[in-house]
């Protein structure tokens, strides 16, 4: 009889130990959930001598223009128009998303290159000249 007691505890105390076990090692899964990124949303558009990009959200800029023959290209971060040679500027400021690429016209519309914050690795559109794209850390936005 003292050995289905003693069996009966000891299978209790390990059910008990595996429970709370699991119970704590759930919790500590759900603590560890990465910290949102922050989004950014750019007009792009092509003109007679470059790029127009204003951003609505998620960059210290609001309008930037610049020349830019076709097939060359200029790399743009939350900052603005940066060096590609330049290492990457830490970002500290947290009201801003986290992202550089590369912007280029073609004959045709528009290559951009994701060097990172975003979701795509490359973007390819036709744009006609004076009309605007948004993209966004997703990719192309439908505007209405």
């Amino acid at each position: 009889m003292k050995r289905i007691i003693s069996a009966t505890v000891l299978m209790s105390g390990m059910f008990f130990f595996l429970c709370f076990s699991l119970v704590g090692f759930s919790g500590n899964a759900q603590s560890i959930q990465p910290e949102p990124s922050h989004n950014f949303q750019i007009f792009v558009e092509k003109t007679a001598d470059g790029i127009m990009l204003k951003s609505t959200k998620g960059t210290a800029w609001i309008n930037l223009s610049f020349s830019l023959r076709d097939y060359q290209e200029m790399t743009i971060d939350e900052f603005g128009m940066v060096d590609p040679d330049a290492a990457a500027v830490e970002n500290g400021d947290k009201a801003l998303a986290d992202f550089c690429f590369t912007i280029m016209k073609t004959r045709e519309g528009i290559v951009l290159k994701s060097r990172k914050g975003t979701a795509w690795k490359e973007l390819t559109f036709s744009l006609p000249m004076h009309k605007s794209q948004v993209i966004d850390q997703q990719g192309l936005v439908e505007v209405d």
